[in-house]
């Protein structure tokens, strides 16, 4: 009965999610972080929430990469670069995953702003692309939208939800 306790509390403690987006491993301080980032400020938190950019002190553009296990075939990539102005922040952000035989991208332009010394919200509109060699090019247009608080100085609570609109590749 504790096995079964414990495989149970094993699978509803991990990242449960109907659709696994690439940008939810980008960057090293992600990883750090077990991919635990919606409510984390840094220079790729464009891919996570758009919300944390509306956070960002001045802009700022980060690139990361990652070659898993040595085979083209696992490339990830991603990049982000947001424009802090006073009425808001603008940021660009882009995804690519694989390599000649499949591929996945995913580009977007996200619109953030703080409403107040507390809240803020952020919304991106996606273009993503999936291609088997096989001939299938497929497209899709999403769409992503953050929150996030800090109710202390010690204490930061983030909610980012993707593709609510349920779109499909076409």
């Amino acid at each position: 009965m504790q096995r079964l306790n414990l495989l149970i509390a094993l699978l509803c403690c991990g990242n449960i999610s109907a659709q696994i987006s690439g940008s939810a491993f980008a960057g090293a301080r992600s990883a750090g972080l077990s991919h635990a980032t919606v409510a984390v400020t840094h220079g790729l938190s464009g891919l996570h929430n758009q919300a944390t950019t509306a956070l960002l002190e001045k802009s700022v553009g980060a690139v990361s990469y990652q070659n898993r296990y040595f085979l083209n075939q696992l490339n990830l990539g991603h990049a982000s670069l947001a424009l802090v102005k006073n009425w808001g922040t603008i940021s660009v952000n882009g995804t690519y995953f694989g390599g000649a035989l499949y591929q996945q991208s995913k580009f977007g332009l996200a619109y953030a702003r703080k409403f107040g010394s507390y809240f803020a919200m952020g919304l991106q509109v996606n273009y993503e692309n999936s291609y088997v060699q096989e001939g299938r090019n497929l497209k899709a247009a999403t769409f992503e939208f953050g929150l996030i608080t800090q109710p202390t100085d010690a204490l930061k609570i983030g909610f980012h939800i993707y593709n609510p609109n349920r779109s499909v590749f076409d």
